[in-house]
């Protein structure tokens, strides 16, 4: 006879038959599902074929595990889906910089990733290297003016779906239609108000 360290032994078939079938093992009273805690081992011989002995040691190792689980699906429940996005990415072309500089204090209170570019080639060199999630394109630009690189994002199949708003002194009611029928989403008249301009890019990346 020897008596061996407590284990646990998972019963396949009905419990009431395991005890049945088990002689010589001590059993504690509360079986959890279709584990049964053995406080104790005498060198019992048995004929039970649907059992299997788990080690202490193994169901501890399930206890945390089950906890951990428990604990990480409630933080996701009660976790703001955004914190698991990653960062929008908002290029910002314009060639003056005061301009650009308002509107990273506009936007720096939000977690988005800004880019900037002061001409139009370098606004099309940059979306082939990191392709934004909004740009925020002036007009009046160095060689390429903000409608022509408008057209040309339009037209390539890699940069057509991203969003683009114009941010122009320009206002005349031609101005806006231009960029509209370039393929602006939106027409944000310079000088803006910072909270309409946060406002307006979350408007607009929820597009």
């Amino acid at each position: 006879m020897r008596k061996a360290k407590p284990f646990f032994i998972l019963a396949k078939s009905r419990i009431n038959s395991f005890f049945n079938s088990y002689q010589g093992c001590i059993f504690s009273k509360k079986p959890i599902g279709k584990l049964i805690y053995v406080s104790s081992f005498i060198g019992a011989q048995s004929n039970a074929t649907s059992i299997a002995i788990i080690p202490e040691e193994i169901i501890l190792c399930l206890k945390i595990f089950c906890e951990f689980f428990s604990w990480f699906a409630n933080y996701i429940n009660h976790t703001p889906s955004y914190f698991f996005m990653a960062k929008k990415i908002i290029l910002i072309a314009d060639d003056e910089p005061h301009i650009v500089d308002i509107i990273k204090l506009s936007l720096g209170e939000e977690d988005y990733e800004l880019l900037e570019a002061t001409d139009g080639k370098e606004v099309l060199k940059l979306v082939t290297k990191k392709k934004p999630d909004l740009i925020l394109l002036d007009v009046m630009m160095p060689g390429l003016d903000g409608y022509e690189v408008c057209r040309r994002l339009r037209q390539n199949p890699a940069t057509k779906d991203i969003v683009i708003a114009m941010v122009s002194a320009k206002k005349e009611d031609h101005d806006i239609l231009t960029g509209i029928d370039k393929g602006a989403i939106a027409y944000i008249t310079k000088p803006f108000s910072p909270i309409e301009l946060q406002e307006k890019v979350r408007e607009l990346l929820r597009l």
